[in-house]
């Protein structure tokens, strides 16, 4: 069990820095979209704490509502072209795990039950490193 928990991690490791490397090339359209509108979110950021400063509450406001739905639309887009990336890379391991540690199918919950810890324990690391700074 502990080889198959350390694989997995490696696997998932690697998964994400190959995913990082993959998704500007193959989705390079997207990737460009999504880095222009990660621009519109900050200039929109900064003309949103000038209409704060300007006492402009309407103005901000409305400012607030338009990049919650341009948040939106980065965040799902990345989501989907990043998930599906790494889900491919990490599924022919699934498939190699099954024949390597077991011949069961009940190996792919136990994987994907590792991948979900690590990704928790990550965005708790992430949450508390954030908040320290």
């Amino acid at each position: 069990m502990i080889n198959l928990i350390i694989s997995t991690i490696i696997v998932v490791v690697l998964a994400e820095r190959v995913a990082d490397k993959i998704v500007p090339v193959v989705f390079k359209r997207q990737f460009n979209e999504i880095l222009e509108d990660e621009q519109k979110l900050a200039e929109m950021n900064e003309i949103s704490t000038l209409a704060l400063i300007a006492n402009d509450e309407e103005a901000y406001r409305g400012l607030q509502d338009e990049m919650n739905e341009l948040y939106a639309k980065i965040f799902f887009k990345k989501i989907a072209i990043y998930s599906s990336v790494f889900f491919g890379l990490l599924s022919a391991y699934i498939l190699l795990a099954v024949y390597i540690f077991s011949r069961s199918y009940l190996i792919v919950g136990q994987i994907l039950l590792i991948v979900m810890i690590y990704y928790t324990i990550k965005a708790i690391h992430h949450y508390f490193s954030t908040l320290l700074r």
